[in-house]
């Protein structure tokens, strides 16, 4: 009768449990999908259906890589090196453009999390994005600023601001890799006519 009573109190526990992690999925503002190993989109929540401007049975068979823009970065954001450090350390993060049905990118910070089965091995992965627009829009505005010129007893001074911007894990692993990162994607901007930013 104990062992009853426990059962029970167990699966009452894990049935509440369940509970609140699917309102968490259905009502964070952060925009979620989970996806097999290949990237197929298995299921999204509201956050992410209005943030991509998509409707759920619209998802059925679709890749992410179709909503991921790789942006200023000029690169696939989830390519090779990324499934190496998912199968390596289950978990990746990074900066991506999620890309909407009209062509619009938006910029989102990317967690990418791995889940295992009951043999260890990855079963699917949890993509969660956080939106970042305000933050790429006020560095925009700090070079804006930047490059305003202003006047100092009569003299028009102007100054400007070429930034390379490294994003940890993706761009390195230590310091120093993304300080060499960093400083690449500012030559880029340079050579390119400075006064902006660029990402590694």
């Amino acid at each position: 009768m104990h062992a009853l009573v426990s059962q029970t109190s167990e699966i009452a526990r894990s049935t509440e449990e369940l509970r609140l992690a699917h309102q968490v999925f259905e009502h964070t503002q952060e925009a979620i999908a989970i996806c097999k190993t290949d990237f197929t989109i298995v299921r999204a929540n509201p956050a992410f259906l209005e943030r991509a401007q998509t409707k759920a049975r619209e998802l059925s068979g679709r890749n992410m890589m179709e909503f991921l823009d790789a942006g200023n970065q000029d690169r696939d954001p989830v390519g090779e090196r990324l499934h190496r450090q998912l199968i390596a350390e289950g978990a990746w993060q990074g900066e991506v453009w999620l890309r909407n049905p009209k062509g619009e990118v938006f910029p989102n910070l990317l967690t990418v999390s791995a889940v295992q089965n009951n043999q260890g091995q990855i079963s699917q992965y949890i993509l969660t994005f956080s939106d970042i627009s305000e933050r790429v829009k006020n560095e925009k505005q700090m070079i804006a600023t930047l490059n305003e010129t202003f006047q100092i007893q009569g003299h028009t001074i102007g100054i400007g601001a070429s930034v390379g911007i490294a994003l940890y894990p993706d761009n390195g692993m230590t310091a120093e890799d993304l300080m060499r990162e960093a400083d690449a994607a500012m030559y880029r901007v340079k050579a390119g006519g400075r006064n902006n930013l660029a990402y590694a």
